[in-house]
């Protein structure tokens, strides 16, 4: 289960996944949000993955690099993602994406293990 909600005072896109996700969903997902009319292109991004796991192919996270090398060439705003999570698969995948993205987009990703690093992170 995937969820988000917009916190306008802090300029802040809130994320949270719970149990398994596959692309479908994340994509459903992800299509939800940015259609949603309080969804801000400047807003940074938190979420919260430490009570999930990704059910993804080789292939699907290729689709997941390319949709969001796709999405955020729309973007000027440079932002700030924050991962959190404590899962060793979910950080080795999380790793992988954090060098990709560095390398395609303009969006800086950091990954972290408590709430609070990432807040100070996102200057919070």
């Amino acid at each position: 289960m995937l969820k988000y909600e917009f916190d306008h005072k802090r300029k802040l896109i809130i994320e949270t996944a719970r149990g398994e996700i596959r692309l479908t969903e994340l994509i459903e997902h992800e299509k939800t949000k940015f259609n949603d009319p309080e969804h801000n292109d400047s807003y940074s991004i938190f979420v919260d993955l430490r009570n999930s796991k990704f059910v993804l192919t080789d292939q699907d996270k290729e689709m997941i690099f390319k949709l969001i090398k796709e999405y955020t060439a729309k973007i000027n705003a440079k932002r700030k993602l924050a991962l959190l999570t404590y899962s060793p698969e979910e950080v080795v995948t999380s790793e992988l994406l954090k060098r990709r993205m560095s390398k395609l987009t303009n969006l800086r990703l950091e990954i972290f293990s408590t709430e609070n690093a990432a807040y100070k992170w996102l200057s919070l």
